[in-house]
């Protein structure tokens, strides 16, 4: 029940969100999304990193999926 929490709390988040979806479906560029969402480099690093610690996207040879 825990990791369902976590999880939800990774994604309530409307940035963090939009991460989500971006990864999901495309290949995000990290530059134009950062710019896009309007977010400093460590607001985005912060949330792409909830949303690894909550297995929802994994890093596979320096990109996120």
């Amino acid at each position: 029940m825990e990791l369902v929490a976590n999880i939800m709390k990774a994604i309530a988040d409307d940035k963090a969100l939009v991460i989500f979806k971006t990864i999901a479906c495309s290949e995000p560029n990290t530059a134009i999304l950062i710019t896009k969402i309007k977010l400093t480099r460590k607001q985005y690093y912060s949330r792409l990193s909830l949303l690894m610690k909550n297995g929802l996207i994994k890093r596979k040879h320096g990109k996120y999926a």
